[in-house]
């Protein structure tokens, strides 16, 4: 009896060490031929911050100045966001919203298996998930559900602060 209580410790032991990297795998979206997934990985590294600004054109008001901070531990992960929207001229003056969520970032898309889009998806409910494109090192553009860009030549691109 005190042989089957000692390989079952042994084995527990061995299962709980194997599972250290706390990773977890979400399916964010499907089409035909693409998957997209995003991994959380605890042993990814350091936590990066970066900050991006700009104004996006709005139908209802001059423009809505957009301030968006990611927090993620690196590529493939979940990290988090803050938001600050301030639609800008409109008829009661500037109006200031703040959002915060979950930030996953995905490597591929349909027809680009390179690109890098920062998915947010609030903490409030009823709130759609948004996505960012990145543009290099230095931007990053709105983009629809369908992660494609807009088919206007307004500029839906926020740049980096340093």
């Amino acid at each position: 009896m005190k042989k089957v209580f000692i390989l079952v410790a042994m084995a527990a032991i061995i299962t709980s060490c194997g599972s250290k990297g706390n990773k977890s795998a979400e399916m964010i979206a499907e089409g035909e031929s693409d998957s997209i997934f995003a991994v959380n990985d605890s042993t990814l590294g350091d936590l990066q911050t970066y900050t991006y600004e700009g104004i996006i054109p709005a139908a209802d008001a001059e423009g809505i100045n957009y301030q968006l901070t990611l927090q993620e531990t690196g590529e493939d992960s979940l990290g988090t966001y803050n938001l600050t929207t301030t639609y800008l001229g409109t008829k009661d003056g500037n109006q200031v919203f703040t959002d915060s969520g979950t930030v996953v970032t995905i490597i591929g898309i349909p027809n680009d298996s390179t690109a890098i889009v920062y998915q947010l998806v609030s903490a409030a409910p009823g709130h759609e998930k948004t996505n960012f494109l990145a543009e290099g090192d230095s931007a990053v553009t709105m983009i629809g559900k369908d992660f494609k860009k807009a088919a206007s030549k307004l500029n839906y691109t926020l740049k980096k602060k340093l």
